[in-house]
């Protein structure tokens, strides 16, 4: 009997125009607004390239080549809070849409650090320090310009195939809700720093 191979997936990539088309400021923006002012705000949103879809806030994850991985759709209201209710999806990704269907290419989704395209800006007294949030991390750019904020987008965010951009960075972890002991180990086998601040709050 005939073998047949299994069908190797290709990464999904998506096209800069798909940003281009979500660029601009969502109920989120708002909020930041609120807390860091106008200016510093629409500074963020351009740095990370953050969209707007319908109600969703969109962070895109970009690589520090440049290549769109996927964008993330988390839906906001203009007081900092997801949207919340049986209608509304606690977040969604944009190739899975059928309006970027042809702004995406491949079939399996491998994600990067949120911010990780702005890595080839840093300089060398800045330290890479890295949240669970994509909005925290946004806020943060805003707040403390010492570091170069990403997100790894969830407690179980930092996989050794992302960790692999930090090659050569000073980085600094911030793990909130219960993680940090195991963030603790992850910073220990690559000789990271970690903070427990963002536990304690």
């Amino acid at each position: 009997v005939e073998k047949i191979a299994p069908k190797t997936l290709t990464p999904i990539r998506m096209d800069w125009d798909a940003v281009a088309r979500t660029l601009g400021r969502s109920n989120l923006f708002s909020y930041a607004a609120t807390l860091v002012g106008v200016d510093e705000a629409t500074k963020a949103w351009n740095a990370y390239k953050i969209g707007s879809w319908r109600c969703f806030t969109v962070f895109w994850q970009i690589d520090s080549k440049g290549e769109v991985r996927g964008g993330k759709g988390i839906p906001y209201g203009c007081d900092g809070h997801r949207l919340k209710g049986d209608n509304v999806a606690h977040a969604l990704w944009l190739h899975k849409v059928k309006d970027f269907a042809a702004n995406t290419h491949g079939d399996e989704l491998e994600q990067c650090f949120f911010g990780e395209h702005l890595l080839p800006t840093i300089k060398d007294t800045k330290k890479v320090a890295i949240v669970e949030s994509e909005k925290t991390a946004l806020l943060m750019s805003a707040i403390n310009n010492d570091f170069v904020w990403l997100a790894s987008g969830g407690s179980q965010g930092l996989t050794e195939r992302k960790c692999k951009a930090l090659n050569g960075y000073k980085v600094v972890l911030y793990p909130d809700n219960a993680m940090y002991f195991k963030w603790l180990g992850i910073a220990n086998r690559y000789g990271w720093q970690v903070s427990q601040v963002c536990e304690r709050d």
